[in-house]
């Protein structure tokens, strides 16, 4: 059986405010290791995301939207590059919801036949309207088969 640490009504509200300093924490470290900002005007056009997987590697990804301070996910998509569908989403309207969204990309990049000294790139372009407004990317060797990239970033308006 578990142990109970937290019994009194007061030990809880101090388990409450470890809980909440962690997440504090870990949002600030998050934010700072992983989350870029990326910064739209508001009224103005619509946002949209492409996907790209670069360096002639085969790769497929995950997007995820996620709601403002919360486990909410507002668009779920995800694709590969060997179609010629384009990898662009448009960001659900209105726009100014997107405020404070977290954008998640998650990749699997293949080399098929690796050789040493192959790299990988992904990256997610963020635009408004006709307008780039930002990318998040990142490169490296392939050191195996596969990779598992991740990128973050946060929308916000100034």
């Amino acid at each position: 059986m578990a142990k109970d640490y937290f019994r009194s009504d007061d030990s809880f509200d101090r388990k409450q405010d470890y809980q909440d300093q962690a997440v504090e924490n870990l949002s600030d470290y998050k934010k700072e290791a992983y989350m870029k900002e990326i910064h739209f005007r508001c009224p103005g056009d619509r946002l949209r995301i492409c996907i790209i997987i670069g360096n002639a590697q085969i790769g497929s990804y995950r997007l995820r939207l996620w709601e403002s301070a919360s486990n909410t996910v507002v668009m779920d998509e995800h694709g590969n590059n060997q179609n010629p569908n384009d990898d662009c989403y448009d960001l659900p309207l209105p726009l100014e919801n997107n405020n404070g969204r977290l954008v998640q990309c998650e990749f699997s990049v293949v080399s098929p036949d690796p050789q040493p000294g192959d790299q990988y790139s992904v990256s997610m372009d963020f635009l408004q309207g006709k307008h780039q407004l930002d990318s998040v990317d990142e490169s490296g060797p392939m050191n195996g088969k596969r990779v598992s990239p991740e990128l973050w970033a946060v929308l916000k308006t100034p």
